[in-house]
């Protein structure tokens, strides 16, 4: 049980690290050690006896295998249309070898996961464990690391550049990555210690430390996305499962009040902080910018532009946008860098940036990966299964309006946990209480 244990603390540590330093050698893809441990990974997964790929991942191969399509057409016509290989200094076609890498390692990933998790009855009570271990380190981290703020250089040592950072990021690259791995290390492990039926010690150890990391950081926090998507994936769900119950269906009296007051008290954290920097900053901006591209390049290009020739379709809607009188009045000077170079050229979302690059096929694929496995865990009648939806809420809106999923390896394995979860409540039709 300790080398399973230890095993799996090692695979979450690595995928919460997201400002790995060897991204300055290795490039964008190693900006988290996962892709290293890949390697290991697809080992495992060659030499494990019992390696099934379930329905949600062969829907991300089948979506990768559409991607490769497209890709390889729009390439081909972009070059044709364009008489060369190269935009912004990209060659197109190792553009998109270098874009697909991304899905494969997330595929052999989620799988892993998935099979290790599969395999062995024990499992889940390791990763409770596990992820105990980890919520305990990151509550410290993220206590020491709010109370050396002002230094601006609070551990710089261990990401990826040394520059001064004056807000609360844990170990990625920046606050706005923070928000889907503390929901996960928040609502998981309660969720665990429930499931697994722990005696009430661990149980009350758990929620307390749990309780402390939501309420410390949510009021700590400068990040807008985040503050937004806490308040929409807890308060609806909590009223609604309070009031499904009738044992706790009078507990609403007391809790509305709370829930309001604390509502209330996010609200005007999250109206100061747009207040004071959104309208005047290029955030706004560039992110209205870049989702109206986005629109267009689907409007024009419904099945998708493909992996490669993104950033040429993309591009050039930025400079659609740069032109139009409709964002004259807002800051888009970090959009008019995206015309200069492909780094860092995205809508900064993954459903956005996957609008662009699959399309209709895309759509397809987020209804039956994401949107259907929602459907599936909101109808369980389970008390603690709110642990498992204000998580994936979380995480599906976040990848809609705020932060890609590309190396955000905490929701691959939030993802790969619940494809497992689900079989187990399915095999075991353990849907009421």
């Amino acid at each position: 049980m300790k080398l399973k244990v230890i095993v799996i603390f090692i695979v979450l540590f690595a995928s919460v690290y997201q400002d790995f330093p060897l991204v300055n050698v290795f490039g964008e893809l190693a900006r988290t050690p996962i892709v290293f441990m890949s390697i290991p990974m697809g080992i495992y997964l060659l030499f494990s006896n019992k390696v099934y790929i379930s329905k949600y991942n062969s829907y991300m191969i089948l979506y990768l295998i559409y991607l490769a399509v497209i890709s390889v057409a729009y390439v081909s016509f972009v070059i044709i249309y364009t008489d060369s290989a190269e935009f912004l200094g990209e060659n197109l076609v190792i553009k998109a070898v270098k874009m697909a890498v991304y899905p494969l390692v997330i595929i052999i990933y989620y799988q892993f996961i998935y099979t290790w998790l599969n395999n062995g009855d024990d499992k889940f009570t390791a990763l409770l464990y596990a992820l105990i271990g980890l919520e305990v380190f990151i509550t410290l981290y993220l206590i020491v690391e709010s109370l050396n703020l002002g230094s601006g250089y609070f551990l710089t040592a261990i990401h990826a550049s040394k520059n001064s950072y004056w807000r609360i990021r844990l170990l990625t690259y920046e606050e706005s990555w923070i928000g889907s791995i503390l929901t996960i290390l928040i609502f998981v492990p309660a969720f665990l210690v429930s499931y697994l039926r722990k005696p009430k010690l661990l149980r009350n150890i758990v929620y307390s430390l749990s309780a402390f990391l939501l309420v410390y950081y949510t009021f700590k926090s400068q990040s807008k996305g985040y503050l937004l998507l806490i308040l929409i994936s807890i308060l609806p769900l909590a009223i609604k499962k309070l009031y499904d119950n009738k044992e706790t269906r009078k507990l609403l009296i007391f809790a509305i009040p709370v829930f309001l007051i604390a509502g209330i008290g996010v609200y005007f954290s999250l109206a100061e902080i747009i207040a004071k920097s959104w309208y005047t900053s290029g955030s706004f901006g560039t992110r209205f910018g870049s989702y109206m591209g986005a629109l267009n390049i689907f409007v024009y290009n419904p099945f998708g532009v493909g992996l490669g020739s993104f950033i040429y379709f993309f591009a050039n809607a930025i400079t659609d946008i740069l032109r139009s009188e409709m964002f004259s009045g807002l800051v888009l000077s970090e959009l008019m860098g995206y015309r200069a170079t492909t780094q860092a050229l995205s809508t900064k979302t993954y459903f956005f940036d996957h609008l662009i690059i699959g399309g209709v096929g895309f759509l397809v694929f987020f209804y039956y990966f994401f949107i259907k496995r929602y459907i599936f865990f909101s109808r369980i009648k389970r008390r603690d299964i709110i642990f498992i939806i204000i998580p994936l809420v979380f995480v599906i809106l976040g990848g809609i309006v705020y932060f890609t999923y590309d190396i955000k390896y905490d929701v691959w394995f939030l993802l790969a946990f619940t494809d497992v979860l689900q079989k187990k409540l399915m095999n075991k039709q353990d849907h009421a209480v």
